[in-house]
C-alpha cells in the first residue's frame, strides 16, 4: 500500500490561488461602502485567511479585518461523534453587524461546514 499523500498543486500554484484570491476580494472592498471582514473557519481556514490578509496587505497596501472562527459545537453531527472535538477560541474582535463577511475555509464540500459557520455566526 501507497502512503504517499496525493499533491492537490504545488507551493507556486497555491500562491497563485491566494494571489488571486486577493485580487477578488480587493475588488469587494473597493467597491464597497462598509467594513469587509475574513473569518477564518477553524483549523485549516484561519491561516488561509491570514495568508489572503497578507497578500492584500503587500500588493494593496490594505486588508480587511480578520477573525478566527471555531464551528465544533454548532455542527449537525456532534452527537454522532465517538469523541468530543478539540474546541478553539472564536476570536472575532470587530463588530460584524455592518460588515461584509467573508467565511474562509479550506474545504467546501458537503455544506456541513458551511451551515455549521453560518449558524455560528448568526449566534455570534
Amino acid at each position: 500500500m501507497d502512503n504517499t499523500p496525493n499533491l492537490l498543486c504545488t507551493a507556486a500554484e497555491m500562491q497563485s490561488a491566494i494571489r488571486k484570491l486577493a485580487g477578488d476580494i480587493f475588488k469587494l472592498i473597493a467597491s464597497s461602502d462598509g467594513e469587509c471582514a475574513l473569518v477564518g473557519i477553524h483549523q485549516q481556514g484561519a491561516p488561509l485567511a491570514a495568508m489572503i490578509c497578507e497578500e492584500l496587505r503587500k500588493k494593496y497596501g490594505t486588508a480587511p479585518l480578520i477573525g478566527k472562527l471555531d464551528i465544533s459545537m454548532y455542527r449537525d453531527d456532534i452527537g454522532n461523534r465517538k469523541r468530543l472535538p478539540a474546541i478553539r477560541e472564536t476570536e472575532i474582535p470587530f463588530n460584524m453587524e455592518n460588515a461584509k463577511v467573508i467565511l474562509v475555509d479550506d474545504v467546501l464540500s458537503s455544506g456541513r461546514a458551511i451551515r455549521a459557520a453560518l449558524d455560528a455566526v448568526t449566534s455570534f
